[in-house]
């Protein structure tokens, strides 16, 4: 029966057999389409609460269920975080679309949620776009409204900070210029979809030529991978613009897009990916953070080396969409068939790899840092963001392997959705989730990235 409305009492919280199959996992997909309906039409009753506050707004508190204060410097409304609305933006646009095709949801519904989504997608993006020209072009990790970007000082109070026209682009404007993209197109904005692929050529040409800013500000000061290190560079940029040249090539279809895909592909496997086999520092397919100037593995003070696992497999996930994308627009055949075959082989078993480095012994979720060369957590909180993306990684992983390996990642996005709606989504609060728990499954305030909640991301 075609869900009427998103009420979170049709929700379940199904729990899967260890030995699921697809027709098992197929028992929870109703609870997930409940929740994305439940998440957007939450973050649109936010939205029009406030109507001259045209952010996309998730300041609240996922422990206590409450709004952070007005006047509170990091949390309340007066600080806007880029990512979110970047990420928001693309939330959006993917959740009407998927809104618009779904067989399961009624017609009634989709029109009603589709339609609130549309207005907040354009009224937020000329916002932002509001924003990004009265500062110049930029945008930063934290910003005032007015679009002041804002840096944590060493006493942990946000201050004013410079972002120059001329600068190198940022981790802030990837996320955004991917839900610009994303929502420019869904609304047949082709004047900021074609800025928003020209500022892309820009972002790409920094990511290539080394000058790529991360912005990210430590809000969660025991986060070694925020902090600034000479020397250092992580996988991050590259990682995250293989989603913008797979959402572009499915927009646009030109050949080029998936060009900058593979290259960006073709470098974390060369240098963050372990493809020899048994080494010193690490096993075959790990992945890890950072390399050196020379492209080396990058070792920490005493030795570890830094693997986030949950980013190891967003990274297959995002790599297998990239793929699929290249696919959809026809143009998997101009990949030489060795290297699709290397693909093919190689993604599969990093995340098979990653998720048992990262993956709790007692099935509680993936924790945030491992050692490769100890071979053991170097952070034991779990944050709720990388079982979704493991999900979506083992899921896309099921249609390229041979059928007779399909079973081990169907048990993996299993595993990862028992953790997932066993330990994180709080079916009282919208079907949102705790951000992150600790080895022994209590919930705990560590902030993954920022204190607005994920908007649907």
């Amino acid at each position: 029966m075609a869900i009427q409305d998103f009420d979170t009492s049709g929700y379940r919280g199904t729990i899967l057999p260890d030995d699921a199959d697809l027709a098992a996992l197929a028992a929870a997909a109703n609870d997930y389409r409940i929740m994305l309906g439940a998440v957007m039409e939450a973050i649109a009753d936010r939205y029009d609460r406030r109507p001259d506050y045209r952010f996309i707004d998730t300041k609240l508190n996922l422990i206590t269920g409450r709004d952070f204060p007005d006047d509170d410097p990091l949390r309340g409304p007066g600080t806007i975080y880029g990512w979110i609305q970047g990420r928001g933006l693309e939330a959006l646009a993917g959740h009407e679309a998927w809104l618009r095709r779904s067989p399961h949801v009624a017609e009634e519904a989709k029109q009603r949620l589709g339609g609130r989504l549309r207005r907040m997608m354009a009224e937020v993006l000329e916002q932002m776009e509001s924003i990004r020209q009265a500062n110049r072009g930029r945008l930063f990790f934290t910003m005032t409204v007015e679009g002041q970007p804002l840096r944590m000082a060493e006493d942990g109070k946000m201050v004013p900070h410079e972002v120059p026209p001329d600068g190198p682009a940022n981790t802030t404007e990837l996320f955004y210029v991917k839900g610009m993209a994303a929502a420019a197109h869904a609304l047949g904005d082709e004047t900021t979809f074609a800025a928003a692929r020209k500022w892309y050529e820009k972002i790409h040409r920094d990511i290539q030529e080394g000058t790529f800013a991360r912005d990210q500000q430590p809000l969660d000061p025991t986060n070694v991978a925020v902090r600034d290190v000479p020397g250092r560079r992580s996988h991050g940029a590259r990682m995250l613009a293989m989603g913008a040249a797979a959402l572009l090539l499915e927009r646009t279809g030109e050949p080029k897009y998936q060009d900058m895909g593979l290259g960006y592909l073709d470098h974390i496997l060369q240098y963050h990916v372990n493809l020899a086999g048994e080494g010193d520092l690490s096993q075959r397919y790990d992945m890890w953070e950072f390399v050196d100037e020379a492209g080396r593995p990058f070792l920490q003070e005493g030795g570890a080396l830094l693997s986030d696992p949950g980013h190891a497999c967003e990274c297959v996930g995002l790599a297998l969409k990239l793929l699929g994308a290249c696919e959809r627009a026809g143009s998997l055949e101009s990949i030489d068939p060795q290297r699709l075959g290397d693909y093919y082989r190689i993604l599969p078993g990093m995340l098979k790899r990653n998720f048992a480095n990262g993956f709790s012994p007692r099935g509680f979720g993936i924790v945030k840092a491992f050692d490769l060369v100890a071979r053991k957590p170097l952070r034991t909180d779990m944050p709720w963001w990388n079982l979704p993306e493991t999900m979506r990684a083992a899921l896309a992983a099921a249609r390229v392997v041979p059928a007779g390996q399909r079973p081990e990642f169907v048990r993996i996005a299993a595993r990862c959705s028992n953790a997932f709606l066993g330990r994180f989504v709080r079916p009282d609060l919208h079907l949102m989730a705790y951000q992150t728990i600790d080895e022994t499954g209590r919930v705990i305030e560590t902030i993954p990235a920022t204190p607005d909640a994920d908007p649907g991301y």
